[in-house]
């Protein structure tokens, strides 16, 4: 299994190695978190080393941050760049009418 995981980030790789270094990123977020992670969250962007990523209540915010060093690490190889200095989970921000109900 850890040789397809390994040849599927080198493909992965490849096709992210084409985008601006912030979409990369953004598009790797759930190759480094895995699926059940990343239905639940949303990487929203990258700046100075630090990718926000918004998820659906503190909860998830306290568990995820106990694995922000392997996600940075996961997402700095993939990307083949050592972006990702942090990562600061965000909560999903109340919505103010229907039409911004963000689905989880």
């Amino acid at each position: 299994m850890q040789r397809v995981r390994s040849g599927l980030h080198k493909i992965a790789a490849d096709i992210l190695s084409r985008l601006p270094l912030n979409e990369a990123v953004i598009a790797a977020w759930p190759l480094a978190c895995g699926a059940s992670v990343a239905k639940r969250t949303r990487a929203l962007d990258l700046n100075a080393g630090k990718l926000r990523v918004q998820v659906p209540d503190a909860g998830w915010r306290g568990q995820l941050s106990d694995f922000s060093a392997q996600y940075a690490g996961t997402l700095n190889a993939i990307v083949q760049n050592r972006a990702v200095e942090r990562i600061e989970y965000v909560l999903v921000a109340e919505p103010t009418s229907s039409s911004e109900l963000k689905k989880f």
